[in-house]
């Protein structure tokens, strides 16, 4: 990205394409000019953030305040999409997935706003998306079909037969049963308790007990009344001129519509007199201890996002209290040894009333006053003894970083932080932008008035009756109660039911089915703009690269403008470490980055870390490579990123936590190991997918296996494993810990790559240097590592706590320099977009689905997610693997719109955050320009043939070996092992 202005084509008060220019302003920061615009006719409030930046995005945002739980705003936000009056295909969406360049396509559900954003690199492709999402927005089908396919219907378990037992489905009942089944998700649907009389109090995304509750007419009225151009607030960014955007979006849509009054506004909460108390059970596994499993929470309500003052003074507060080890808070709370890790916690701005949330994860229920206490005793100490300066700058120091960080989904990043404030107050959309004036506001306050922030502190928390403790306690009965409360509530249903309303509800399971199965039309097809092969680029998104040598190891540096913020990656060769270490990588990673080093306590470390880098990362991570898939190279990887003026500082400290971490701190490397059970805990429902997939890929490769070990349910078993038995192996851990960084510490495995000016790049340099002739030289073995060979699998399953099921198989595959490899890309994005989309999420009512295939670990792998089925989800995976390419129409035209979605995997835009990791992994895994450039040329060039042969190699290794992994509740899952055409599952606990 350019770092200059462009110039400014409009002016205050100006006319173009039947707007008016209410406000131009020139933001260094990003940089770009703003132009504030209205459209006379329609109302539409418009906000064009101009830049030089070639990935454009679109949004039409519309404030939806929720009436009740029934999750219409989120319902409505996934039949808009749907297919509309100028494009009436049954889902645009996903044909836009199929055949776009889109580097985003989605849209999204908040708390009080729906937002429809699309962005592309591509001019063309970009008018086309914002042209589709246009039509979707003002003018939607919204059938009652889509509406029943996407939001809930009633049918029977045994399609068409009304002797069967009654059921709900629906995508969107699905989405929220799997969001609201782990205990993060319960703790966020909860804290907004304390908005009891306003919308705030609901859940926009829905209740799966309240979402059948909503009728039809609910939802077409709620379209009628919200989606209209006077509710809309447009935002659009990138390079394509102001200009052009105004002339589209006036005549093709905002001219044919007059403006009108919308109230859409939220009524403010009334404050408690009191604060209220609640406990709240949620679901473990049926054979789970539920020792430390329980959560306690304390929410207040806060300000106005409107007060940008307020809001970034209590930002910095959150922040002070909260982010890292050493900040007061969060440090008293891990010290009492009260719970092993605090939950979601800080001050949240996702709405227009903002609260502060605060609390213990892997507690007690009887601990639940004595934290309470503990937060208000901390934060009066705070109060009385006044805020540590060094830490509050610290705190400055990290909003200002975060400000100038060009990372990945830029333009969304943008989005997020003007729709914050812009659907609130219309005055100043720009208000989250200029981050650098408001934090000098801030901190001009901060120094002018005595006692600033603990003011604060006394206001919002520690004086505020308008709050809610809640107790969350574990209970393995729960998941079993509610399946049987469900089943006794449909059966109850069923038997008040007529013959008649039996049939209709067989009968309008079957129109949903027929549309369902009936392909869109050549003619409904024909309406949506679509790109040809000669509007891709020839040419793949650069990443100029330049190499150098210190000592003999690599050097590079990714060569993109940093913003003034500097990265280093540090990667280290793990070859030849001993077998019994690989599954205590993921243990050593975390202590390198939460315990202390050298001179320095973990606190004293993490604050001087907070005052000067993004803070230190550190993951250990194995592939193969681009010629040989089966080349086993594991590596850990450490990274910090700082401020120019920062830099020096930044390296002293990777210095020190690369080779002088210390692991003898026994309760501090206790406290680690049970934070990072707890947070491994908290991932399994929400990453449960990932996790299927892991397992089932461990079986196809050792480079798999080990990844699988180091970060799959292989790793959560272990930590849980060490979290119950410290006093009985720390000693053991800690040795441990020692033998690892023994093992890496030798010059000859270090890898590096920069990003930052030259003269930055200078003082990294010499501090390489420094560093690699301190190391002594020892090259790493050549050998890969070796590991016991592979054991026939059946299918498996982990039970969880999870309302639905998340579904893996993997198929070993070829490498990516194999003539099948482009042909395989192909063929997943047809089959993801094709019949799993058709068969899972439209038919069965997943919330996701996908094929996958990676070269580089030489796998070809289906999925699910949140999905209800599992026996028909198994079964589907075993059809499509037998034949991949008996599932799709594979003429040349469908094929050239798949490669163009190919494509747009490829052409994702590169950002400077994300740069040097990208640099480093084609490095390590050979994967260069030239054979990138070769692979999207030989993409370009699949053809029916070519596909066929790769579809039968798929088949034939999937007959040999296919694993597949199931986790679901263990309710679910003996379900599915007891009914007729089970598939039989090896059910685990965790």
């Amino acid at each position: 990205m350019k770092n200059n202005i462009p110039r400014i084509f409009l002016s205050k008060g100006s006319r173009a394409s039947g707007f008016v220019v209410e406000k131009v302003n020139i933001i260094k920061e990003i940089p770009c000019v703003a132009y504030r615009l209205k459209h006379i006719k329609s109302g539409a409030r418009l906000l064009h953030l101009h830049a030089n930046d070639k990935e454009n995005l679109f949004c039409a945002a519309f404030r939806t305040p929720p009436q009740d739980n029934t999750g219409l705003p989120h319902i409505l936000e996934h039949t808009v999409l749907c297919g509309s009056k100028k494009y009436p295909v049954k889902d645009p969406f996903v044909e836009l997935l199929r055949t776009s360049l889109a580097t985003f396509l989605n849209a999204m559900t908040y708390p009080d706003r729906t937002v429809y954003p699309c962005s592309s690199m591509n001019k063309k492709d970009f008018f086309n998306l914002t042209g589709v999402y246009c039509d979707a927005v003002f003018y939607p089908l919204i059938t009652e079909l889509h509406f029943r396919q996407e939001g809930h219907h009633l049918e029977f378990t045994e399609p068409g037969d009304i002797n069967s037992k009654l059921t709900i489905r629906g995508v969107v009942y699905n989405e929220m049963k799997g969001a609201l089944s782990d205990l993060d998700g319960i703790i966020e649907n909860n804290i907004h308790k304390i908005f009891p009389d306003n919308a705030y109090g609901y859940n926009s995304g829905g209740d799966p007990d309240s979402i059948p509750s909503l009728t039809y007419e609910q939802f077409k009225n709620f379209h009628t009344r919200y989606y209209h151009p006077s509710n809309a607030f447009i935002f659009i960014y990138g390079n394509i001129p102001t200009k052009e955007h105004l002339a589209f979006l006036d005549k093709k849509y905002l001219s044919k519509f007059k403006a009108i009054k919308i109230d859409s506004s939220i009524a403010g909460q009334p404050k408690w007199r009191q604060p209220r108390e609640e406990t709240i059970h949620y679901p473990v596994g049926s054979n789970e201890d539920t020792k430390a499993k329980t959560a306690v929470s304390l929410t207040f309500l806060a300000n106005p996002i409107t007060n940008i003052l307020d809001s970034l003074a209590m930002g910095i507060l959150g922040h002070y209290l909260l982010n890292n080890a050493a900040s007061p808070l969060r440090k008293a709370l891990i010290d009492s040894k009260l719970g092993h890790e605090l939950s979601d916690s800080g001050y949240v701005t996702d709405q227009r009333d903002t609260f502060f949330t605060v609390g213990l994860k892997g507690t007690e229920p009887e601990h639940t006053k004595t934290i309470e206490k503990l937060i208000f005793d901390t934060c009066c100490d705070i109060a009385r003894k006044g805020i540590d300066k060094d830490k509050i700058e610290a705190s400055f120091h990290c909003l200002e970083l975060a400000a100038k960080m060009v990372g990945n989904s830029y333009p969304l990043h943008l989005l997020s932080r003007v729709t914050q404030v812009w659907l609130y107050n219309d005055k100043d959309p720009l208000a989250q932008l200029n981050i650098a004036g408001c934090l000098d506001l801030v901190r001009n306050a901060y120094k002018k008035k005595k006692g600033f922030f603990e003011s604060y502190l006394k206001r919002f928390i520690i004086n505020n009756t308008h709050r809610c403790l809640q107790t969350f306690i574990p209970d393995p009965s729960l998941t079993r109660e509610k399946e049987n409360l469900f089943e006794a509530k449909m059966a109850e249903l069923k038997a008040k039911m007529s013959p008649a309303q039996l049939t209709a509800v067989a009968r309008e399971t079957a129109k949903l089915v027929k549309m369902q199965n009936t392909p869109n039309s050549a003619k409904a097809l024909s309406t949506l703009p679509k790109l040809a092969l000669s509007d891709i680029s020839k040419q793949p998104v650069p990443l100029p690269v330049e190499e150098s040598t210190i000592h003999g190891r690599p050097v590079l540096r990714a060569m993109l403008h940093g913003n003034g913020i500097n990265y280093l990656n540090i990667s280290v060769d793990l070859r030849g470490l001993p077998d019994e270490l690989m599954d205590f990588l993921s243990i050593y990673s975390a202590c390198s980055t939460k315990m202390g080093a050298g001179p320095y306590d973990y606190a004293s470390l993490i604050e001087r870390e907070a005052a000067s880098t993004g803070g230190v990362s550190c993951s250990a991570w194995t592939k193969g490579s681009f010629t040989n898939p089966y080349r086993v190279k594991p590596f850990l990887t450490m990274s910090s990123l700082a401020l120019d003026s920062k830099l020096p500082k930044m390296l002293d400290i990777l210095l020190l936590r690369l080779i002088d971490t210390g692991f003898t701190d026994i309760n501090r490397l206790k406290d680690v190991i049970r934070q990072d059970y707890i947070h491994a805990q908290s991932s399994l429902v929400p990453g449960a997918t990932s996790y299927a997939l892991s397992r089932a890929h461990r079986h196809l490769s050792q480079n798999s296996a080990i990844a699988e070990r180091i970060g799959g349910i292989s790793q959560v078993r272990l930590l849980n494993r060490l979290s119950g038995s410290l006093d009985h192996t720390v000693d053991e851990i800690i040795a441990k810990m020692g033998r690892i960084r023994t093992h890496i510490l030798t010059r000859e495995r270090f890898y590096f790559n920069f990003l930052g000016s030259d003269t930055q790049f200078a003082v990294a340099q010499k501090w390489i240097e420094h560093l690699l002739s301190a190391l002594p030289s020892n090259p790493p073995p050549e050998h890969n590592i070796a590991l016991a060979p592979f054991a026939a699998q059946v299918p498996e399953a982990i039970a969880l706590p999870a309302d639905v099921a998340f579904s893996a198989c993997a198929v070993p595959a070829v490498s990516p320099e194999d003539p099948h490899a482009p042909s395989l890309l192909v063929l997943a994005h047809m089959l993801t977009f094709g019949p799993m989309w058709n068969e899972i999420r439209e038919k069965g009512g997943a919330y996701g689905c996908s094929a996958r295939f990676s070269g580089i670990n030489s796998s070809f792998a289906l999925s699910t997610y949140r999905d209800p089925n599992i026996n028909r989800t198994i079964k589907l995976f075993g059809r499509i693997l037998s034949n991949p390419a008996a599932c799709l129409k594979l003429s040349r035209p469908v094929i050239q719109q798949a490669v163009i979605g190919v494509i747009r995997s490829f052409d994702q835009p590169i950002r400077p955050a994300s740069a040097t990791s990208i640099a480093t992994d084609r490095y390590l895994s050979d994967t260069t320009p030239a054979r990138l450039a070769k692979l999207r040329e030989s993409v370009l060039s699949v053809t029916p043939a070519s596909l066929s042969a790769a579809s039968s190699i798929i088949a034939e290794h999937a007959a040999q070996h296919s694993p597949l992994c199931v986790i679901s509740s263990r309710e679910k899952l003996e379900q599915a092992n007891a009914a007729p055409d089970s598939c039989r599952i090896d059910i685990q606990d965790l």
